[in-house]
């Protein structure tokens, strides 16, 4: 008799006493939790739209976006977001709630209420999960009511896509600065060349040297024209007729015609002012200028082209499905959390009965 008691009180003490603690904790001390979760995949603007079942079944695929999904992961628990979060100390309001047990509410103590206790506070209620065999990210807040779960999590996902439209911005000014750079390059040097073969024209008084050349060709081709006409005419006059007044005023043509041709061949080969000369320095700054205008021409169409590449790498959130309202609680959960103190219990109840045995059989 002697026997069953000893055993019955160790039964007690080892295995009805922790069940019914923590039957106590459990349906009187614990606070009920709320889990909302949500999930989200980040894309390029040139990645093709795969359903969720797609996603899914999308395993063993590596996503090129997986640094960004780590990128704003690491952002939606860091002290930043939480300073976002904290606004108006929204989150020490959801988590110091009188309904909330003692065991679960934030600084219930009154000696840990630091920034930086909320922050190890709120990483332990917040889980974000990353599967890079489908690419998806799986977010689930912890609350004590269904309204608080929700709301942090929204929060959380606006932050996320906070975070993928600032490295977009970042990659994209990576991607085109150099580009912007170059075509502001040869925009400076087509401004120089353009500018430098003006001022030569406004100096010189001369639009187009070449054209102004081909002109004086022609003048020239003409006057010698006319003066061949004139001898001509004045040898056929000399010879019929010597005194014939037309002869003299032949010969003032010829003269005149002789001091045209040769100021006009001056004006293109005589002197350091000359067509030619001119011509020389103008075909160097219009061919400055033309293979600048053809370098910014590049420039641009590289600008665009960098421009259209970076707006292909453009990443987004792809919301598969937003934070849920928990209409029930997922915390904590009662009946397994006593199973399992229920068969530590009898496991720990077990080994002392086996041990107490075989020190009295070793002593007997």
């Amino acid at each position: 008799m002697k026997k069953f008691k000893n055993i019955g009180i160790s039964f007690h003490l080892i295995v009805s006493l922790p069940v019914a603690l923590s039957a106590l904790y459990y349906y009187v001390l614990a606070s009920d939790v709320y889990v909302a979760e949500s999930s989200f995949v980040i894309r390029n603007s040139d990645t093709p739209k795969i359903n969720g079942l797609g996603l899914i079944l999308n395993t063993g695929v590596t996503s090129s976006n997986d640094e960004n999904a780590y990128a704003a992961r690491a952002y939606m628990i860091s002290r930043s977001a939480l300073s976002y979060l904290d606004e108006k100390d929204y989150i020490k309001k959801a988590y110091t709630r009188p309904q909330i047990s003692i065991f679960d509410r934030f600084n219930s103590s009154g000696l840990n209420g630091t920034f930086e206790d909320l922050y190890r506070y709120f990483v332990d209620m917040v889980q974000i999960e990353h599967d890079r065999s489908t690419a998806i990210t799986t977010v689930r807040v912890r609350a004590f009511t269904p309204s608080d779960a929700q709301n942090i999590n929204l929060k959380l996902m606006e932050q996320a896509e906070k975070v993928v439209n600032q490295l977009n911005e970042r990659a994209r000014a990576d991607m085109i600065g150099l580009s912007r750079k170059e075509a502001e390059a040869a925009q400076g040097r087509l401004q120089q060349t353009s500018i430098a073969l003006a001022a030569y024209r406004n100096r010189q008084g001369v639009i187009d040297p070449e054209r102004q050349a081909s002109a004086s060709i022609e003048l020239i081709t003409k006057l010698q024209g006319e003066l061949v006409a004139a001898r001509t005419q004045l040898s056929e006059l000399r010879s019929i007729a010597p005194n014939n007044p037309q002869v003299k005023e032949i010969e003032y043509r010829i003269a005149a015609l002789n001091q045209g041709l040769a100021e006009e061949q001056g004006k293109l080969t005589g002197n350091r002012n000359s067509m030619a000369t001119r011509g020389i320095e103008y075909q160097r700054l219009q061919l400055a200028n033309t293979l600048a205008e053809k370098e910014y021409a590049v420039a641009l169409n590289a600008l665009q082209e960098a421009r259209n590449a970076a707006d292909k790498k453009q990443s987004y959130i792809e919301t598969l499905y937003r934070p849920n309202l928990p209409d029930e609680a997922a915390e904590p959960r009662k009946l397994r959390g006593m199973a399992a103190v229920l068969l530590f219990s009898l496991v720990l109840w077990a080994l002392a009965r086996m041990l107490v045995a075989g020190i009295r059989e070793h002593q007997d």
